[in-house]
């Protein structure tokens, strides 16, 4: 599974079911990625954590609620909350 993240309010613009093996680009996943602007994170997880982070390998990591909210501070940006409801 691939996530494409607005990089500033870590908010996602899109979840695509790739499989995880084949290592995509983020062009691959999303055809309207910015790498100014996006970030992208893959899992080899069958749903995304409601709080999480990608790490310098690409990959998702799911954090607490905790953690996620003193990383926020920590970084001085503002982060989106999860959505509600199921995400199209």
């Amino acid at each position: 599974m691939y996530v494409i993240r607005d990089k500033n309010a870590k908010s996602i613009l899109h979840i695509s079911d790739a499989d995880y093996a084949k290592n995509l680009k983020p062009e691959e996943v999303y055809d309207e990625f910015d790498p100014n602007t996006m970030e992208m994170g893959k899992t080899k997880a069958e749903k995304v954590p409601d709080w999480f982070d990608i790490d310098e390998q690409g990959e998702i990591a799911p954090l607490t609620k905790e953690a996620f909210r003193a990383l926020r501070d920590q970084r001085g940006v503002v982060f989106a909350e999860p959505a509600k409801g199921p995400i199209e």
